[in-house]
């Protein structure tokens, strides 16, 4: 018989008594390539059939590859969470995800540092001591742009306005000022002047903000207190705020101011003349002509309010507010042919109207909603019609002057 790696015809001509390709091979021998193979399983080195391993290949819990390397273990599940090692100070809360079966490095976030920070009043290392290893601060100084040194020598963070101070250093805005509260106890003489006669009190403002010494009084049960030129009001907070020309009104797409619409178009609104880099809440509500101080803002049931932040020159930039329905959807609610409505800034976000926020449609309208609709023989607004039935068109607040316009019916 013949040894292995022999060429034959037979098994029996081997002494291994397998003739594999017409060669003599080991007797284990069944295979070559893996194309001899079943379903499943490949052709290893020692030349037999080997099953191979069904593994989960990005980590989410299911098996989906078969492959002939072993698999690779996950140490965790796809998606997973859990806190990071880190639990103090700064790092509480943080937790780390897995991700194709390895879990993310922990973000402790902008706060964390392996060393301590001094002076901001913060367990930075997340060891659960603040400040350790730190010097005492130097009394009555500033330490940051959020912190200062108080007569003790201990570490304080700054008050943001409106808030009581004692000296520059401990205002966030570095400002800090005597200022007046408009208060009912404010009294009137003869000429409609209000005096300082009450509290004052240092306590942080903006840089460059100022009071004027007399205020002009307006009736009600609460003084509104304008500087002579109408630079300052008063606030529902009871203290003066400076007057700032603040526009806001309906738009185009283009940015073009509009002020009427029809059925299923656009409503954008614009403004200028608000705080830089602040959000606030603009509202649609239906025309009101009496705004006054503390109004509560109703908003148009059918379309909701929407939050913004100006750009960094006040601006609030063109942006969609209403896509409109049917005209027939808001008379149904409004009652009104013609639909006006006004736009609110409201920005303290507070829910409310205060002197000073702008409307668009303070003693008129912001804009309306003029309507064309499907209607009977009488001009009567009607929806459902039979077959056979004539469907007639009915308008107001068109162009004028025999203008031709095209009416579309759409499905």
């Amino acid at each position: 018989k013949k040894p292995d790696n022999s060429a034959c015809t037979a098994n029996q001509e081997c002494t291994s008594n397998n003739c594999y390709n017409n060669t003599c091979r080991p007797s284990t021998w069944s295979c070559d390539t893996t194309a001899n193979c079943t379903l499943n399983h490949f052709c290893n080195t020692s030349n037999t059939c080997q099953a191979k391993w069904n593994c989960d290949t990005n980590c989410d819990g299911i098996n989906d590859t078969y492959q002939e390397n072993a698999c690779t273990p996950c140490n965790c599940i796809t998606g997973q969470t859990q806190d990071c090692p880190l639990q103090q100070g700064v790092c509480a809360g943080a937790q780390q995800t897995c991700t194709q079966g390895v879990w993310d490095i922990c973000d402790y976030g902008s706060d964390y540092s392996e060393t301590e920070i001094c002076g901001d009043n913060l367990d930075n290392n997340c060891n659960g001591e603040i400040d350790e290893g730190c010097t005492t601060c130097t009394p009555n100084t500033e330490i940051n742009s959020t912190h200062y040194c108080d007569a003790n020598g201990n570490i304080q963070e700054k008050e943001t306005d409106d808030i009581a101070c004692g000296a520059n250093y401990m205002c966030v805005s570095g400002n800090c000022v005597s200022v007046v509260d408009c208060e009912s106890g404010i009294t009137t003489n003869v000429n409609k002047k209000c005096h300082k006669t009450c509290s004052q009190s240092n306590k942080c403002k903006p840089i460059g903000w100022e009071c004027d010494t007399y205020l002009d009084c307006e009736s009600g049960p609460k003084f509104s207190c304008k500087s002579e030129d109408s630079s300052f009001y008063c606030g529902t907070d009871n203290k003066c705020h400076a007057v700032v020309v603040k526009t806001i009104f309906s738009t185009h797409s283009n940015g073009l101011e509009k002020k009427v619409y029809y059925s299923y178009q656009k409503v954008y609104v614009k403004g200028y003349g608000f705080e830089p880099n602040k959000k606030v809440t603009i509202y649609i509500v239906t025309d009101n002509n009496a705004w006054v101080n503390g109004t509560e803002i109703q908003q148009f049931s059918m379309v909701n309010p929407i939050n913004v932040t100006t750009d960094s020159e006040g601006n609030i930039p063109n942006t969609l507010i209403w896509t409109l329905p049917h005209w027939y959807e808001i008379y149904k609610i409004s009652k009104k042919g013609t639909t006006p409505f006004d736009i609110v800034v409201d920005e303290n976000q507070d829910g409310k109207y205060e002197i000073g926020e702008a409307v668009n449609g303070l003693t008129s309208f912001g804009f309306k909603v003029d309507p064309v609709w499907a209607a009977d023989k009488k001009g009567d607004s009607k929806d459902d019609f039979k077959q056979g039935e004539k469907i007639y068109i009915n308008g107001d607040g068109l162009a004028v002057n025999d203008t031709n316009i095209t009416l579309y019916i759409i499905p």
